[in-house]
């Protein structure tokens, strides 16, 4: 069960439809998929400190910009 969005902050669309969401009030990133006619709502990363920004490059590794420290970007996952 993946718990209700509560701050979108970014939302990008991958090469196979899949939506991620940077929620910064969760502190995670969410991935909506369609499956059959329903959408699906998981959560696929968690535990950012202060996330601000969401990328997908064009090999569909995901960054989560964070807002404290440097400020860099991490890559956490590729799809």
């Amino acid at each position: 069960y993946a718990a209700p969005i509560d701050v979108a902050l970014a939302a990008r669309a991958d090469g196979h439809d899949d939506v991620y969401v940077l929620d910064a009030g969760n502190r995670t990133v969410s991935k909506i998929e369609r499956i059959g006619a329903r959408d699906v709502v998981s959560v696929v990363a968690v535990e950012f400190d202060d996330p601000r920004a969401l990328a997908i490059d064009e090999t569909g590794n995901i960054y989560v910009a964070e807002g404290h420290a440097s400020g860099f970007a991490s890559l956490i996952f590729s799809l």
